[in-house]
């Protein structure tokens, strides 16, 4: 365990640095994780970024890069590797803060995984967690955004129009999800990812039903693209039951559509993670959504985060038709 060692000229800077602004709160952003594909210099990259979109929520004070690593050079203690919370809460101490932003950032196949914590340095508890995927590097940023907005309390706009229509009104076309009831196992229709396994029950219906597991991965996946018309608006639902895990993020599964462009690149991505409700019996999850103007291709995308454990059924994605 490193030492904590207090000296006047640090409490001379954390009073001379945040004696500025009383109506924000000081933080300080630990150089992010780079997990299983990703680069330490893209994490890094990532990490500066969120701190721009922290000084910009106005909400808080943030050290800089260089004013922490002086900080923390002038008490010996090592940066890299530091990513366990009691770490992160230590090197909040020395650097006189409130708060310490900590994240990750992973790749498993062609998904990136992006989370982000609050840990209090008072308590050393995490205060709030969340995650988003990315389908491209290109999009990591957006991901980032995306979370540091939610986690601060900054309203974030829909990635994709939704519309108003109800439901229950709703004239569709025929389900373009083959196998959507996992009544084939998993050799037809979907892209097998790990953790995914077929179970007998419970189900809503039929005889089968998928098993997510996350594990001790990033997340555990399972995919399967469809053709559609951009601009035409589509309805995606697929039925979750929770399981376990997920303690301590708002990240728990998803049931989601990866729009691409005639050059397979994605263009946005519909349908937020879920967490807040984690459904003991199987609840219908989705919505109706406009495919981008550019968009040739739909990945229907099932996801539950690292640890978690969620089943899904009858899964369905179909054109609006009036």
């Amino acid at each position: 365990m490193r030492k904590l060692i207090l000296i006047p000229f640090l409490i001379l800077f954390t009073a001379t640095t945040f004696a500025q602004d009383t109506k924000t709160t000081t933080a300080a952003v630990m150089d992010w994780e780079a997990k299983q594909g990703v680069s330490a210099g893209l994490a890094s990259m990532l990490s500066d970024y969120l701190r721009v979109q922290l000084v910009n929520t106005q909400k808080y004070t943030i050290v800089t890069r260089e004013n922490m690593e002086q900080v923390l050079k002038e008490q010996n203690f090592q940066m890299s590797g530091c990513t366990s919370n009691e770490c992160v809460v230590q090197a909040g101490q020395l650097l006189g803060v409130r708060k310490m932003f900590a994240g990750s950032v992973g790749k498993m196949g062609n998904i990136y995984l992006v989370t982000i914590k609050i840990i209090d340095v008072q308590s050393g508890s995490i205060e709030k967690a969340d995650s988003e995927n990315a389908a491209s590097e290109e999009l990591l940023l957006q991901a980032a955004s995306s979370i540091s907005k939610r986690i601060t309390g900054v309203l974030v706009p829909s990635q994709a129009a939704k519309t108003e229509t109800k439901t229950e009104n709703l004239v569709v076309g025929k389900n373009l999800v083959e196998n959507g009831g996992f009544e084939d196992d998993l050799q037809y229709g979907w892209q097998i990812g790990e953790g995914a396994e077929v179970v007998t029950k419970p189900v809503r219906s039929g005889s089968y039903a998928l098993l997510l597991d996350g594990g001790d991965k990033i997340q555990a996946t399972e995919y399967q693209m469809i053709n559609v018309k951009g601009g035409e608006n589509y309805l995606i639902e697929g039925f979750v039951k929770y399981v376990s895990g997920g303690e301590g993020t708002n990240s728990i599964y998803q049931v989601a559509i990866s729009w691409r462009g005639a050059d397979e690149k994605n263009i946005s991505v519909s349908n937020d993670w879920k967490g807040a409700d984690r459904p003991v019996n199987f609840k219908s999850h989705g919505g109706v959504f406009k495919a981008p103007l550019k968009a040739r291709r739909a990945y229907v995308v099932l996801a539950v985060s690292k640890g978690v454990k969620c089943i899904f059924d009858d899964i369905s994605f179909a054109q609006i038709l009036e």
